[in-house]
């Protein structure tokens, strides 16, 4: 043990081949925990044994964040919709990704990219459309994000198709 975080020599490690480039993160959490749970039931008994030889850490290779608190989940419309994409699937369930639609906050579960053809509207980052399949295209800073399923504050989650059943005249709504 150390004093500082993530430092100290290694006594086991183990590779996790991420098959599904669309995981999100409980899912790699789940994933994460099992194989972790598996490496100690092998390397406690070595450890005990005195078969293993701590490697020291190549500090070079480290990478830091930030600490994410609530307003991490903010989502920019200036980014491109494959990074939105991207921030959407590692902030579920939280912070939760989230915009404000006029005065409300609106969370976005699920969403996909589209990219922008020729053909199609083109406008301001944050703007709605009808995408395909009924489902809420907003323009980014490139590309599409197309919403599959949110929440507006004090309301449940549902599906974009159900959302829009009662709610077209959201289409065209600037998310800021």
């Amino acid at each position: 043990m150390t004093e500082q975080l993530d430092q100290g020599p290694i006594i086991a490690s183990s590779k996790l081949k991420i098959e599904n480039s669309k995981i999100t993160h409980l899912e790699l959490e789940r994933k994460l925990a099992e194989l972790g749970a598996k490496l100690l039931i092998e390397t406690i008994p070595k450890w005990l044994e005195g078969k293993i030889k701590p490697k020291p850490q190549d500090n070079l290779k480290a990478t830091y964040t930030k600490i994410l608190d609530k307003k991490s989940g903010a989502i920019n419309w200036e980014d491109s919709a494959r990074e939105i994409e991207r921030q959407i699937r590692a902030f579920n369930p939280w912070p939760g990704s989230f915009t404000k639609a006029g005065k409300k906050t609106m969370k976005i579960w699920k969403a996909s990219v589209q990219e922008q053809t020729e053909v199609g509207p083109s406008g301001l980052p944050g703007k709605t459309y009808i995408g395909t399949n009924n489902k809420i295209a907003v323009q980014c800073g490139k590309n599409y994000l197309i919403i599959e399923e949110l929440q507006f504050e004090g309301k449940r989650r549902m599906k974009v198709e159900e959302f829009l059943r009662g709610n077209i005249d959201f289409i065209g709504t600037i998310l800021k």
